[in-house]
């Protein structure tokens, strides 16, 4: 047994010492009359003395600082690393709100700061990124896409998605690869016209992944080339990838409505712009919505910001009409706004402009013709062509029925395929982009888009 004489109440000295065994505590009588309790210890062995109670709390005292001293060590070494090396690292916390704004969720981004100047005439990469120096970082925003076509119209309801859409699947049936962003927020229907809808956007570090609607696959065979519905379609050739993002994608159902103010339109618009990681892309067609608000003004500052390097990778816009005097009026008013951004017209396409009647070979003119080209005219811009309105379009999209016609049909003076021969059960594995090359609309827009195509030129990558 063991003693060791604290000047300590009673109530103290019992629970700091009680773990150490079982301790019998006697009042002692100072010389001074304070009072003193002596500790008496047994029952687990432990031999308890002044000596020893100071050099536990001297080996904790001592670990204590040499881990604070290591830390600091190390923070001074990497410091020297860093200046060595000319740059330093650090991870930066971002938070990111969500489409909705009910929540938000934080995320750490490893970024490069150059500080300490390059001792060696070159920059060199910090030892301590999150990836290896070899490893190239995936590029965000519009740096893959190397032209940039814009569909506008100040008038809604003229079919821009569908020009969209034909426009990407007739680049697409000639080699080239496309993507299709869908800024309209309001009205977001680009993933249901490529029968995408039921697709997730994947999540990438910093962004999003578009939603691919066809790889690059073999263009489908044809015996010959003729007026018909077959275009240009050439022999082995093939068929250029196809993605698209849209907010669509991001909402829970194609019912749901965005309610949101312009400040939160034009956030989603730049973070569309910034934050989707395209492959490599030689034409980016954008869907806009109707008129010149505030996603027209937010979408043009950003591209001409993002693109003031390379002037030419904004090649354009396409403007969408109807042949109806009360559409035209509204569509001049997006010529002007285009004039005075300095964006250039790449041409005006007459939507709407006839009836291909299903059950007879006649297209008719039902909504009048050649206002589109008169406005064309009038403002010195090219005029790109008319577009009637097919049946078999629509069943191609909401069905996906291959489309035909009666025998002798012909639309804007070609004769169309009565009948797409296909093999029994290999209709359903056929693509939107494969089925598109019998519908009488892509000749027409075979046409359009071999003009943009001269128009914008192929540029360097």
């Amino acid at each position: 047994m063991s003693s060791l004489c604290l000047p300590l109440p009673k109530s103290h000295l019992i629970p700091l010492l009680t773990p150490i065994g079982h301790p019998d505590i006697c009042p002692l009588s100072g010389r001074d009359g304070s009072e003193r309790w002596e500790l008496r210890t047994s029952g687990l062995g432990c031999n308890v003395s002044s000596r020893n109670f100071l050099s536990v709390v001297a080996t904790v005292f001592i670990t204590v600082m040499a881990l604070i001293l290591v830390w600091g060590f190390w923070e001074i070494l990497i410091g020297v690393l860093a200046a060595w090396k000319g740059t330093r690292g650090g991870w930066e916390v971002k938070e990111h709100e969500d489409v909705h704004g009910l929540r938000r969720r934080r995320e750490g981004v490893w970024v490069k700061n150059r500080k300490w100047g390059d001792w060696f005439g070159k920059e060199r990469a910090s030892p301590f990124q999150y990836s290896s120096p070899a490893e190239k970082s995936p590029v965000m925003g519009l740096e893959n896409a190397n032209r940039i076509i814009l569909i506008l119209s100040g008038k809604g309801g003229v079919g821009k998605s569908s020009i969209t859409t034909q426009l990407a699947l007739t680049l697409s049936l000639q080699g080239h690869s496309v993507g299709v962003l869908d800024v309209d927020l309001t009205g977001p229907s680009i993933p249901r016209f490529f029968g995408v809808e039921s697709a997730k956007v994947t999540q990438a570090p910093g962004g999003w992944l578009p939603v691919p609607v066809h790889d690059s696959q073999p263009c489908p065979t044809q015996s010959k080339e003729t007026n018909g519905s077959s275009g240009s379609i050439r022999e082995n050739a093939s068929i250029g990838p196809l993605s698209c993002m849209s907010l669509g994608f991001i909402l829970s159902s194609r019912s749901d409505a965005v309610i949101w103010r312009g400040p939160k339109k034009t956030a989603m618009v730049r973070q569309f712009l910034s934050s989707v990681q395209w492959p490599a892309l030689d034409y980016l067609l954008i869907d806009t919505p109707p008129g010149t608000s505030d996603e027209h003004i937010s979408l043009l500052e950003t591209l001409l910001k993002d693109t003031a390097d390379r002037p030419s990778q904004l090649a354009g816009a396409v403007v969408v009409t109807t042949p109806q005097a009360i559409a035209i009026s509204d569509v001049k008013k997006e010529l002007n706004f285009c004039k005075k951004t300095g964006l250039k017209v790449l041409g005006v396409v007459e939507n709407m402009a006839g009836f291909v009647c299903p059950n007879c070979s006649t297209c008719s003119n039902v909504f009048s013709k050649g206002g589109g080209e008169v406005m064309a005219l009038e403002f010195g811009v090219p005029f790109l062509g008319s577009v009637p309105v097919d049946p078999a379009f629509v069943m191609l999209i909401e069905e996906g029925v291959r489309p035909s016609y009666p025998e002798g049909t012909s639309v804007m003076g070609r004769e169309l395929e009565t009948k797409h021969v296909t093999e029994e059960g290999h209709e359903n594995e056929e693509s939107l982009v494969q089925k598109y090359t019998s519908c009488s609309l892509y000749p027409i827009f075979d046409g359009m888009a071999k003009q943009l195509v001269v128009d914008v030129g192929e540029g360097n990558r």
